[in-house]
C-alpha cells in the first residue's frame, strides 16, 4: 500500500514539472546552453567572452579535436543532452528543458531514497512529496540550465556512497556518478568536501578501501573530456577554462570580463541569501525549515555528539554548500542545490513531532500534512505552472515565473517559423569564421536535400531587443538555418557599404523589421534610437505592420513586412 503513496507523488511531481513545460519565453542563461547545444558548437556572438573557436580560427583555420570536447566556460553534457533533446523534439522551447524536466522528476524517486537510508520510509515519503509539490523543485526543473540535471547526479552519488555503508560495492557506481556531476557543473566538486567530511567522521578505514580510490578513478575518467580541453588551452594559450581561470587567479586577455564581479563581496553575498530564499520557496516551507533549524541547534546545544553523529550527513552537506554559497553567490539556481536537503530536514521535523504529539492522532497529523502539500502544489502551480500568476506576490505565489515569463518571444518565434516554413536562403551573408561557414554549408545541403523552395529575405531587427531572446529567436535562424538577419544598424551599415539609395532595394525581394512593443528589452544604458527612426521611415511609406499579441492580449511585436 506504502508503495503506491510514492507513484501518486511521482505522477503529481510529473505533472508539475511537464505542464505547460515550454510557454514561458527562453530569455535568460537557458539561452547560452540551449542556442549552442544545436550545434553543438561553442559560439554565441559574445564580444567580452569569445570562444576559443574563434581564435583557432583565427590562428590557423581549423578546429582540432581538443577543442572540441567540452566547452569554454562549462562542461559539455548539458550541451549534448540538450542536442539529443532537440533531434527528437525539435529547436523548441520543450526540447530545451526536457532534461531538466525529465531528472528533475527523477530526482524525486532519490530524495526517498536517501531520506529512507539516513532517516526511514516514513521521512521519505514527506520529503519526496514536498520535493515533487513544491515550488523549487518545480522551478529548477522547468527551465533549462545545468542545475536539474546537476541535483541529479549529486544525489545519485550521495545515495549509492550512502548505499556503500551496507555494501562497498556501491563505492564504484557512485564514482562514476559523481563522475556525470562534475561534467554537469563544476559546482558539483562540493560532493569532494561532503564525502570527505563524512568519511572522516564516520568511516576512516575507507580511505584503505580500494574501491573508494577506483571511484575516484572512474569519476576522473568520465570527467577526462574535460581535463583533455584544459590542457589544449593551456599549451596552446597559456590559461584554463573560462572558470577555472577565474578559480585560480588567471587573467586570459580574451576575456576582460571575469565571473563573479557581479555578485558582490561576501557580505553582500551573505545579506542576499534570505531574500533569495524567500524568492524561491513558499513562506510555509521556509517556516518549517527555520523551525527545523532552530531545532536542530537547541538539539546541538542539549546533546552535541548524538545530534551531530544522527544528522551527521546533512550537517556535511549543508556546511558544504554554504562555502560553495559563499563562493559563487546566492543566485536562485545555486541555491536550488540546498533544496532536496532542505525537503529532507523539514520532514525529519515532522517525523519527530508525529512520533511526539500524533502517535494517537495519526488522522489528524495525516490532514494538517495533505492541507500543507495541497498549499505547496497551489503555490507551484501559480508561481511556475500557470503563465501569469495571480494574487499577492510571497502569500500566493513565488517571482520565479521572471526567468521565463511569456512576453511574446514564443509569439514571434512561431510567426518566423510559419514565414519560413518549406523555404532556404536564396541569398546569405558571407560569415566571419571558417567554422560558421561550415556550417553554413550544411545547414544549405540540408535545405536542398529537403527541397526547400529559395526565398530570398532579410530580417532587420531593433537592436533595443532582449539579447538572450534575439539569440534564441533570430541569431538561431542565422546561424543555425543561414537565414539574413541584421540589427538596424548593421542594415543601415550593409546599405552604406552597398552604396544603396533606398532601404527598400538592396538585392533582397522580400524584407522583415522587427519592432519590439511590449516585452522585456535589452539593458536601457545601451538603447539606440535606430530602431525606432528606421520605423517612422517605413510608417512614412504608408508600410503597415503585422502585430504579434502575447498570451494575454497585450501587443509584443509589430512586424513590418515588404
Amino acid at each position: 500500500m506504502r508503495g503506491r503513496y510514492l507513484f501518486w507523488i511521482v505522477a503529481f511531481g510529473i505533472l508539475l514539472r511537464f505542464i505547460n513545460l515550454s510557454v514561458g519565453d527562453a530569455l535568460f542563461d537557458e539561452v547560452l546552453y540551449g542556442f549552442r547545444a544545436i550545434g553543438p558548437l561553442d559560439y554565441f556572438e559574445s564580444k567580452e567572452q569569445p570562444t576559443p573557436l574563434e581564435w583557432l580560427d583565427a590562428r590557423q583555420g581549423d578546429v582540432p579535436l581538443w577543442a572540441r570536447m567540452s566547452f569554454h566556460d562549462h562542461p559539455p553534457l548539458i550541451f549534448l543532452l540538450q542536442h539529443f533533446a532537440f533531434q527528437i523534439f525539435g529547436e523548441t522551447n520543450f526540447g530545451l528543458r526536457f532534461f531538466s524536466a525529465f531528472f528533475g522528476v527523477l530526482s524525486i524517486v532519490l530524495v526517498y531514497g536517501i531520506s529512507s537510508i539516513l532517516y526511514s520510509r516514513a521521512v521519505g515519503y514527506i520529503a519526496a512529496a514536498f520535493f515533487a509539490f513544491g515550488v523549487n523543485g518545480a522551478y529548477i526543473s522547468r527551465i533549462g540550465l545545468q542545475e536539474s540535471t546537476a541535483i541529479f547526479f549529486m544525489l545519485l552519488a550521495s545515495f549509492l556512497y550512502l548505499r556503500s555503508y551496507k555494501n562497498d560495492n556501491y563505492l564504484i557506481p557512485a564514482g562514476v556518478a559523481a563522475g556525470f556531476a562534475f561534467l554537469t557543473k563544476y559546482t558539483t566538486f562540493v560532493l569532494v568536501p561532503i564525502f570527505f567530511l563524512h568519511l572522516v567522521f564516520t568511516r576512516r578505514e575507507y580511505f584503505l578501501n580500494k574501491k573508494l580510490w577506483i571511484a575516484v578513478f572512474l569519476s576522473l575518467l568520465v570527467f577526462s573530456p574535460v581535463i583533455v580541453y584544459n590542457a589544449g588551452l593551456w599549451k596552446n594559450f597559456g590559461h584554463l577554462d573560462f572558470q577555472f581561470s577565474y578559480i585560480l587567479g588567471q587573467k586570459p586577455v580574451h576575456w576582460p570580463v571575469a565571473p563573479g564581479k557581479e555578485i558582490g563581496g561576501v557580505s553582500e553575498r551573505f545579506s542576499r541569501v534570505i531574500p533569495n530564499l524567500i524568492d524561491t520557496h513558499s513562506w510555509i516551507f521556509l517556516f518549517l525549515f527555520f523551525l527545523t533549524f532552530g531545532g536542530f541547534v537547541f538539539s546541538v546545544w542539549r546533546r552535541r555528539i548524538e545530534a551531530v553523529s544522527m544528522h551527521g550527513f546533512l550537517v556535511a552537506v549543508f556546511l558544504a554548500l554554504f562555502g560553495l554559497i559563499v563562493v559563487v553567490g546566492p543566485a536562485w539556481r545555486f541555491l536550488s542545490m540546498f533544496t532536496p536537503w532542505m525537503v529532507i530536514a523539514v520532514s525529519v521535523l515532522l517525523s519527530f513531532i508525529f512520533q511526539e504529539y500524533f502517535r494517537q492522532r495519526e488522522k489528524t497529523f495525516f490532514v494538517i500534512l495533505v492541507l500543507v502539500l495541497l498549499f505547496e502544489a497551489f503555490y507551484t502551480i501559480n508561481s511556475i505552472v500557470m503563465p501569469y500568476p495571480r494574487g499577492f506576490r510571497f502569500w500566493m505565489y513565488a517571482p520565479v515565473r521572471n526567468e521565463t515569463f511569456p512576453y511574446g518571444y514564443n509569439e514571434l518565434a512561431s510567426y518566423l517559423e510559419d514565414e519560413l516554413s518549406g523555404k532556404m536562403p536564396k541569398n546569405v551573408f558571407e560569415l566571419d569564421y571558417s567554422f560558421l561557414e561550415k556550417q553554413q554549408e550544411k545547414v544549405l545541403r540540408d535545405h536542398f536535400a529537403q527541397k526547400h523552395i529559395p526565398y530570398s529575405a532579410v530580417i532587420i531587427y531593433d537592436n533595443n531587443i532582449n539579447k538572450m531572446g534575439q539569440l534564441w529567436v533570430l541569431d538561431r535562424l542565422n546561424i543555425y538555418h543561414a537565414w539574413p538577419v541584421l540589427s538596424t544598424e548593421q542594415y543601415l551599415e550593409y546599405i552604406r557599404a552597398g552604396g544603396y539609395q533606398d532601404i527598400k532595394k538592396t538585392g533582397f525581394e522580400r524584407y522583415y523589421f522587427i519592432r519590439p512593443r511590449g516585452v522585456l528589452l535589452t539593458d536601457p544604458r545601451a538603447f539606440t534610437g535606430a530602431g525606432e527612426a528606421f520605423e517612422k521611415n517605413l510608417q512614412r511609406e504608408n508600410v503597415q505592420p503585422h502585430v504579434i499579441y502575447n498570451m494575454r492580449g497585450g501587443e509584443a511585436f509589430a512586424v513590418y513586412k515588404f
